[in-house]
């Protein structure tokens, strides 16, 4: 899954879920993100983090319990969206 694929997955998400978020982001746009390639994740200016793993990250689960709004499996990659 390249970036593109993952900025897609999480935008979907925004999309279908405009309530939870007291604004619109067009994340197309990069001034809006920041992607860590260490961490394997990035933030998207006022609304997320995405953290992408190759399998389940109990540290991850467990440090952001109450903040994942989304957990997405595809193509064997799991993206993480926590608020």
């Amino acid at each position: 899954m390249n970036i593109k694929e993952i900025i897609n997955e999480v935008e979907i998400f925004i999309d279908e879920n405009l309530n939870e978020f007291e604004f619109i982001v067009d994340i197309n746009n990069s001034e809006y993100y920041e992607i860590d390639f260490n961490d394997n994740s990035f933030n998207i200016s006022e609304c997320c983090s995405v953290f992408v793993r190759e399998k389940d990250d109990k540290n991850i689960e467990k440090e952001y319990e109450n903040d994942i709004m989304k957990k997405v499996i595809k193509n064997n990659f799991i993206l993480y969206i926590v608020l």
